[in-house]
């Protein structure tokens, strides 16, 4: 009896499913697949029709995605910063357009940087003995960084040009004895004849500047006047103070001078933009759907399993009556042992 009974139990359990499954079916799933360039304007029937019965959109996801991307990169950026556009082609396939996903940034540092720095400096209009510096402290532009850095070069060659005379400062000299016919140079055993108007310097312009410490291959006198007055120096001597027009020899000097010079790291970003291709990119869009006029499922369920068991139950109890009617035959038609 008692394998009856299960029997009918599972057997009553296996035939609700269909009809669980029956009342339950009042929805639908549509599926459609579309590019990243249709996706924005999705928009899937409102209404459809399955078996005779309407069935009316309620919502949508996307339940699978194959992304096609492409990548631009711009390189030598000086700062790590960039605004991509939102929309570009792809510039190896012209025919491909893609919607910017990402962008990335990568550091390119260039050390160990330096350059030969050479620089001419002029002299102009300079003294045939001029001593030329032996280096030459400067600034220089590093173009990649922006840097201003203070350098100091060494001389590395010079070039003079021909000699040639210019006029140069007026030469101031003394000369001593002024009330005599001859008077004296200073810082010198030179007589040269008294002139009231101005001083004698013609034939005597070696003597002038040997007295003056100047050399006489690098100056020449080409005139002379009286400054002032005679007067007596603190030795009781007559003196008068006398200028002489001069030219100097002198020429143009070029100097080269050069150095190595360190520079600082320069450091430059490449911005990776990562593209979603429009069209080769596809999604799939899991619409759902409602039955127009449903029996409300839970209650349909709930009722159905009641149902159910109100049956199982009932049967239950015929067979078990059933099997203690029949005992009580038994027992009854029985034989007693003596």
């Amino acid at each position: 009896m008692k394998r009856y009974l299960a029997f009918l139990l599972s057997l009553l359990t296996v035939f609700s499913f269909p009809t669980f499954i029956a009342l339950a079916d009042d929805t639908h799933k549509e599926k459609y697949t579309v590019s990243l360039s249709e996706l924005n304007d999705f928009s899937p029937e409102k209404e459809i029709e399955i078996n005779g019965d309407t069935y009316k959109f309620t919502n949508y996801k996307i339940v699978n995605n194959r992304k096609e991307t492409f990548e631009i990169t711009v390189d030598n950026l000086t700062k790590k910063e960039y605004n991509a556009p939102e929309n570009a082609v792809n510039p190896n396939n012209p025919n491909q357009k893609g919607k910017l996903i990402s962008t990335t940034f990568s550091e390119n540092k260039e050390s160990n940087r330096n350059t030969i720095v050479t620089k001419e400096a002029s002299f102009d209009k300079a003294q045939l003995d001029y001593t030329i510096p032996e280096t030459y402290k400067t600034e220089y532009r590093d173009e990649k960084t922006g840097s201003v850095i203070n350098i100091e070069l060494t001389l590395k060659d010079t070039k003079k040009s021909s000699p040639y005379w210019i006029t140069a400062n007026d030469l101031e000299g003394v000369v001593t004895g002024y009330d005599a016919l001859y008077y004296t140079l200073n810082n010198s055993d030179t007589q040269i004849p008294k002139n009231e108007k101005r001083p004698v310097f013609k034939d005597y312009e070696g003597e002038i500047l040997k007295s003056l410490k100047l050399s006489n291959s690098e100056y020449k006198i080409t005139g002379s006047s009286w400054a002032g007055d005679a007067y007596y120096n603190s030795d009781g001597i007559l003196c008068r103070n006398c200028i002489y027009n001069a030219q100097m020899k002198v020429c143009d000097i070029t100097a080269t001078y050069s150095a190595k010079v360190d520079l600082p790291d320069y450091v430059t970003y490449n911005a990776i933009s990562v593209y979603e291709d429009e069209e080769g990119s596809k999604y799939t869009i899991e619409a759902e759907y409602e039955k127009e006029n449903k029996v409300n499922t839970a209650v349909i369920i709930i009722g159905a399993v009641i149902g159910l068991l109100v049956m199982a139950l009932l049967i239950a109890a015929v067979l078990i009556y059933l099997s203690k009617k029949k005992g009580g035959d038994k027992s009854n038609n029985g034989f007693v042992k003596k």
